[in-house]
Parts: structure tokens; C-alpha cells; sequence
């Protein structure tokens, strides 16, 4: 954030080189009017002369360099009309100037030997101060340094005229330049000179002799040993040679020879200064490295030539060994979605550094696991139109990445869900018309093929067992399902996957002759043993093996049933071995693979307290091994007859049913078993019925409707209004999805066998009659 004191700290720091160049104008004037009162005007020759023997300052060059100094002061002024009264001043003075040196070269000719005259020099000197300052002032955008160019002549011709004073001013009188130049006229050119560079002092010599960054400070520390030194030296020469201590030619060698040492002491100083500075920075740069190493993000500081970077810990263990900005040009990234390289003009880190966009992008770290980045760039700031640094972020986004994507999947099982819901109330209505026709055949003649009704009715069990399967697809049931005799089970898959194995393929099936029971749904075991064969299948076929063998084991163990299914296949390396018991995971996409298979497999398994296990070697072949607890007792066969269907003359039965073909087989079959029965397809269609043609022994009602008002709604309003009406429910749905209905009654699973539902009807019916004489008793 930005304070008031950060805001104002440049004008502060312009502020003190104007009043500096203020207070020199201000001594400008004091020496010119004491140069007038008390020089011209009292007699005094110090203020005219310095001393007997030197050129006085004249009145005419006394008032010059008083309007110039009056009217750099009134330049600094805040107050516009002064601004402009000073450059008035400031642009005449030349002129009077010129005025003053031509009467006095007129007047008191340099061939005549006159000395108290404006000289040549001193003329110069007021010019070069006038233009520079209206350079300073008024040329902002082009030539900004021409000031500090002039001023700075300004300042070496005064600065000539003062060590020629000092020094020896008999050789200064020697050149027609400075013949007349006095002392204080020297002093006052390099003070109004001065003032030129002061006044603008965010440019030139000022500012750098102002800055606070270390250039300033180390103007600051040695430019005054660098003026006063030299002078110094040749004064002491001087003075030692008159005195005949040395020689000229020694005075030469040893005036050389100081100012070598003087030299090579500030060089030496300054590249210490340097060193320190260059210290300090890598210092600041080790602060830097070690604040960015506490962020969860590789940092990349780049500086303007993009050779220099300044790398945090999460960066070095990115990179490793490569130099940086090898690696930043070099690093292999690629699409996320598909894999594809990206390299050239679609390069990530030239994409981001470029033009500044956020990318996504996919890199294989140092160990050969892959990672999704996000790379993202800004710049510090600029200097000059100069980018200062820029500062390249990486971010490992892997897991909520991932978590993107299961969140993605876990969506789409849910619609497969929803999708599997509908399709097996479908199919539950369809396998029940079939399952019901074939009942009322039977009862019509019991001796008309029972083998193929037989089988008729198997297939319409596996068909309602995989409308409950697709059901349970996304539902986790640890109810522990039924018994079953797994080899028994078993021995019916086998049958049925045996057909699907190619003939050059070898299936080779080993079960033991002993019945094993465990605790699951039959079905579950069937649809195991299909997809671990079928995936075996698939993997040798193609992957083009002409020949190759299955091998299907079943063992029992102290306390399990252990399946396993081998091939001598392609076999899967270790990256495909972690991912292929993930849902919607598959290598056969482009061929229909659907990736639930061994999903459901292993679902099954930890359902179960089991336990599912896949090892594979490339090139060698692949094992599943699907472990599953075994029964205490041996148990009974899988599947029981189901029993005959009873009569049910005298009922009266309402059913209701949405499904057209389903309710018509299922009020004709109940009417050949001498029921009177009533159909409707609806909550309020039903009620009518009730209302007009009751009472009804059984209401035989399917568990979802059409309609506003589903099987629980209508069972409510049917009791309300005939009250101790036995409910019968039928429904497609699996046990995991139906709740326990509000209305009490009986519920069957679609599709029904004939002698469950009549059973069912009766057990209803007798149930209600028995609580009824109870109540009456």
C-alpha cells in the first residue's frame, strides 16, 4: 500500500537540490552588492579584488551576475508571474553583458595591458549560465540534459579561473580568455552555474549527486576529495618548488605519482563499494530465495536479459540438475486432455512469458510420474519503459485435478445410475409379462413342453437378476445377499462363456467336485467369472496372439473360495495395473469397452469381505485372483423350485398397473385362477374403481405410477376409504432403492413367478381375515 510519505519522497528529494540552488544565488547577489556598496562604493578592495594585486571584479560584471542570480530566484518561485520575471531577467543579462564587454574592450583594450575590464571568459560564462537556464527550464522533452552539458563548461571555465589564482596567476594573465577575469568573478560563475544544474534535479549531476541509491551515495562520499585534492597537490608543488625543496622535474614525477596512488584509491574504494554492493544484493536474493521457498510453488524470477533467475527450493527439486534456463526452453510439457507435445510457438513457458495467459499443461517430473501444471506469469513493474523482472509461478495441481475429474465420473455413474434404473423397471415389466404368460400356459396344460418352459423361466431369472444388477451398478448393498452354491454357479458361467472363446484359444477349467457355499447373490459370482474370461479373451485376440491358453482355478482355502483366471496374453505394465479397477477406465474405448467390468468386480469382492487382486507381467500374462469367504456349513442348493401356483377363486383383485401389455398378462392370468379382477393405470382411476365397483379383497398395485400419486399415496387414500384393504406391491426396483412403504403390505419383485404372486395374494388375504376374527373375538 502506497503512504502519503512514499508519495511525496520525490518532491522532497527535488525540494533540497532547489534550495540549494537557491541559497547559491542568494550569495551571488550578496557578493555583488558587496562588490558595489562596499568594493566600488567604500574603497574596500577585498570586495573588489581579493587582493592589491589581482583584476577587480567590475560594477558592470557585479550587476550581470546580480540579475542572473535574481532571476534564477525568481525562476524556483511557486508563483507564475515571478517565473516570468525571472526569464525576463534572465534573457536580458547576455545582452547588458554584451553591452558592458564591448565598451570596456573599447574602452580599456587587452593590447593596452587593462585588467579591470569584463574579460572574454567572464562574458562566455554569463552567456552559457543564461542559456542553460532556459535550457533547463523550457527544454523538458528533447535535449533535457543540454543544462547539464552547459553548466557543466560553465563550471570548468570557473573552476580554470580559481586554480589559476591560486596556482599562479601571472600564466593565467598569459591567455587574452581569461585577462581580466577576477576572483570573485571566477567564484560566481561556478555558483550560478551550479544553480543551473541544482534547479532541475531529476536529471544530470544533480540527480545522481542527490540520489539515494548507492551511485548517489558514493558521488556524495568522493567527489569532494576528487575537487579539493588535485588542487591541493599543485598548490603544495607549487609551494615546494619556489621554496627550492624539489625541481621542477621532480615536482612533475611526484605530482604524477600522488595522483596515481590518489587514483588507484578510489578505484580500489569504489570497487569495494561495488563488491559490497554486489554482497548486499546477494544477500537480498538469498532473502528473496529463502521467503519464496516457504510457498507450495516452483518461482521462476527472471531478470530483463533472461539469463539471470532467481529459483525458490520447489523450483530446484523441479528442474534437478538442468541449468534453468535450459530447462525452462527445453522441458518436455503436453496437452492434458490427449497428450499431444507442446513444443515450438505453443511451448507452455513461451506461451505464458509471451503474452501472459494462464496454461494448463501436462509434464513428467523426475521420478516418471505425471503431473498437471498451471503456469502463470506477471512483472514486477518498469523503469524507463524497461521490464525490471518477471516473475514465472508453476503450480502442481495434480490432485484437485484429479479431483475434477472423479467428481466428473462419480456424475457420470450417477446418470448411469439413473439410466440403469429406468432400463431395468423396463426390463423387469418385460421378463414379468413373459413369466406370467408362460404360468397361465402352464396351468392351461401342464403337459405342453415343460423342458423349454423350464428354460423359459431360468432365462427370465437371469434376465430379472441383471435388471437388479444394473440397479445396484452405483449402490453399494452390504447386506450379504444370499447363499449360494458357488459351483454350481460357477458351472452354469462357465457353459455359457465357454461358447465365446475362440477355438485356437485353450480354456482350461479346474473346480473342485465338493460344494462350496458362500454368502452372495449367484448372479454376481456368474457375471465374475463372464468379464475375468472375457477379458482374458479380448487382451490375447487383440493383441494378434494366434494361440494362447485360459486357465480358469477354484480352490478352497481354510476359510475362502479363491477364483482365479489366467492367460498367457500381452500382460499390462505398472501404470496400466494401478488405473484398471477405476470406473470408466478402460484401454478399449474405441472398441466399446465400457471400463465397469473389474469395477464391479472389485466392489463385489470388498462388498463380500472379499478380496480382488490382478498381477501382470508384459509380454508374460496377466492373473486375477477374486477371494471370497466361505459359508460355515456347506448350505443348500443355490436355487429352490419355486412353489405351484393356488387358485384364487371368490377374490376380488384390483390391480394397477402403468404398464399396458404388463397389466393385461397380469389381470388375464390372475382371472384364469378365478379372480374377478378390475384393471386401472392410475392413483385416481383407481380410486374410482374403488369408490364404484368395491369392495376389493387385494389391491395389487405397482410401486411407481403415473401421475401425481404414486403406490404409497394410493394404498393411503384406498384404506382411508375401505379400511383393512390388503395391499400387495409390485415393483422393479431393487431392495437397496425401496423404502418401507407408510402403508403396511406385501412386496414382490418384478419380474414374479406365478406361484410367488398367488402364494403372496392368498397370504394377504388370510392374514387380514385372521386379524379381522381376531378383533371381532
Amino acid at each position: 500500500m502506497t503512504t502519503r510519505t512514499d508519495r511525496n519522497r520525490p518532491a522532497n528529494r527535488n525540494a533540497m537540490p532547489r534550495n540549494w540552488a537557491r541559497f547559491a544565488s542568494i550569495l551571488v547577489v550578496a557578493i555583488a552588492l558587496l562588490n558595489l556598496g562596499l568594493g566600488w562604493g567604500a574603497g574596500l578592495n577585498f570586495f573588489t579584488r581579493v587582493m592589491p594585486s589581482l583584476p577587480a571584479m567590475v560594477p558592470g560584471t557585479a550587476v550581470c551576475a546580480a540579475l542572473l542570480a535574481s532571476g534564477q530566484i525568481l525562476r524556483l518561485s511557486e508563483s507564475s508571474w515571478s517565473r516570468r520575471s525571472g526569464t525576463a531577467l534572465i534573457i536580458v543579462t547576455p545582452i547588458f553583458a554584451f553591452v558592458q564587454y564591448w565598451f570596456g574592450a573599447i574602452s580599456n583594450p587587452v593590447s593596452a595591458g587593462a585588467t579591470d575590464r569584463m574579460s572574454t571568459a567572464t562574458f562566455a560564462g554569463f552567456l552559457i549560465v543564461a542559456v542553460g537556464q532556459c535550457a533547463a527550464d523550457y527544454l523538458r522533452e528533447w535535449g533535457r540534459n543540454l543544462h547539464v552539458v552547459l553548466a557543466g563548461t560553465g563550471c570548468f571555465l570557473a573552476l580554470i579561473g580559481v586554480s589559476g589564482y591560486l596556482i599562479n596567476v601571472g600564466e593565467l594573465e598569459q591567455y587574452t580568455v581569461f585577462r581580466g577575469m577576477s576572483l570573485l568573478t571566477a567564484v560566481v560563475l561556478f555558483l550560478l552555474n551550479a544553480a543551473v544544474l541544482l534547479s532541475r534535479p531529476e536529471h544530470g549531476i544533480a540527480a545522481l549527486m542527490m540520489s539515494d541509491k548507492p551511485g548517489g551515495e558514493m558521488a556524495r562520499r568522493f567527489m569532494p576529495a576528487a575537487i579539493i585534492l588535485p588542487v591541493v597537490l599543485c598548490l603544495i608543488a607549487d609551494w615546494t618548488t619556489d621554496i627550492g625543496w624539489i625541481t621542477s622535474n621532480v615536482r612533475l614525477s611526484a605530482l604524477a605519482l600522488v595522483l596515481v596512488a590518489l587514483s588507484s584509491v578510489f578505484v580500489l574504494r569504489m570497487a569495494g563499494a561495488l563488491d559490497d554492493r554486489a554482497l548486499l544484493t546477494d544477500q537480498a536474493n538469498m532473502r528473496l530465495r529463502d521467503i519464496l521457498s516457504g510457498l507450495d510453488v516452483a518461482i521462476f524470477v527472471i531478470e530483463g536479459d533472461g539469463h539471470r533467475l532467481t529459483l525458490n527450493k520447489r523450483a530446484e527439486a523441479m528442474i534437478g540438475p538442468k541449468k534453468p534456463e535450459h530447462w525452462l526452453k527445453q522441458s518436455a510439457f503436453h496437452a492434458v486432455q490427449d497428450r499431444r507435445p507442446l513444443h515450438g510457438a505453443e511451448h507452455p513457458v513461451k506461451q505464458v512469458l509471451d503474452h501472459g495467459r494462464e496454461i494448463f499443461a501436462g509434464w513428467i517430473d523426475l521420478d516418471g510420474a505425471e503431473k498437471v501444471l498451471r503456469l502463470a506469469a506477471f512483472e514486477t513493474g518498469r523503469t524507463g519503459g524497461r521490464t525490471n523482472l518477471r516473475v514465472l509461478a508453476i503450480y502442481d495441481v495434480t490432485e484437485p485435478w484429479l479431483l475434477r475429474e472423479n467428481m466428473a465420473r462419480s456424475e457420470r455413474l450417477e446418470a448411469v445410475g439413473q439410466l440403469a434404473s429406468g432400463v431395468a423397471h423396463e426390463m423387469s415389466n418385460i421378463f414379468g409379462v413373459i413369466k406370467l404368460s408362460v404360468g397361465s400356459v402352464e396351468l392351461s396344460d401342464p403337459t405342453v413342453a415343460p423342458t423349454q418352459f423350464r428354460a423359459i423361466m431360468n432365462a427370465c431369472r437371469r434376465g430379472g437378476a441383471l435388471a437388479d444388477r444394473m440397479q445396484k451398478l452405483t449402490i453399494e448393498d452390504a447386506s450379504g445377499g444370499e447363499t449360494t452354491e458357488a459351483i454350481s454357479a460357477l458351472s452354469a458361467a462357465i457353459e455359457l462363456v465357454r461358447k465365446a472363446v475362440p477355438s485356437d484359444i485353450d480354456f482350461d477349467v479346474d473346480l473342485p467336485s465338493a460344494p462350496l457355499t458362500i454368502d452372495c447373490d449367484p448372479i454376481d459370482l456368474e457375471m465374475a467369472v463372464v468379464n475375468l474370461v472375457l477379458n482374458a479373451r479380448n487382451a490375447m485376440v487383440e493383441a494378434g496372439k494366434s494361440e494362447g491358453t485360459i486357465r480358469l482355478r477354484v480352490a478352497q482355502e481354510p476359510e475362502w473360495l479363491t477364483l482365479s483366471v489366467s492367460d498367457n496374453g500381452p500382460g499390462m505394465d505398472s501404470e496400466l495395473l494401478k488405473r484398471i479397477t477405476e470406473p470408466f477406465f478402460t484401454t478399449r474405448r474405441a472398441t466399446g469397452g465400457t471400463g465397469l467390468g473389474l469395477a464391479i468386480i472389485d466392489t463385489f469382492a470388498r462388498r463380500h469381505g472379499g478380496m480382488f487382486q490382478i498381477t501382470s507381467t508384459p509380454n508374460i500374462g496377466t492373473l486375477a485372483k477374486l477371494r471370497l469367504p466361505l459359508r460355515g456349513s456347506s448350505g443348500s442348493a443355490a436355487h429352490e423350485d419355486m412353489p405351484s401356483a393356488v387358485t384364487l377363486a371368490g377374490l376380488k383383485i384390483l390391480v394397477v398397473e402403468d404398464d399396458l401389455q404388463f397389466k393385461g398378462v397380469l389381470g388375464d392370468t390372475l382371472t384364469t385362477l378365478g379372480a374377478t379382477v378390475d384393471r386401472a393405470e392410475s392413483a385416481d382411476s383407481a380410486m374410482s374403481l374403488i369408490r364404484s365397483a368395491g369392495p376389493f379383497d387385494v389391491l395389487l398395485t405397482d410401486y411407481q405410477l403415473v401421475g401425481p400419486a404414486d403406490g404409497h399415496a394410493l394404498a393411503k387414500q384406498a384404506i382411508a376409504y375401505q379400511p383393512g384393504l390388503p395391499v400387495v406391491y409390485l415393483t422393479g426396483m431393487s431392495g437397496g432403492q425401496v423404502d418401507e412403504p407408510p402403508i403396511p403390505g406385501l412386496i414382490l419383485r418384478k419380474p414374479v413367478h406365478l406361484g410367488l404372486l398367488t402364494h403372496t395374494i392368498r397370504l394377504a388375504v388370510d392374514t387380514q381375515f385372521a386379524g379381522a376374527r381376531g378383533g371381532d373375538a
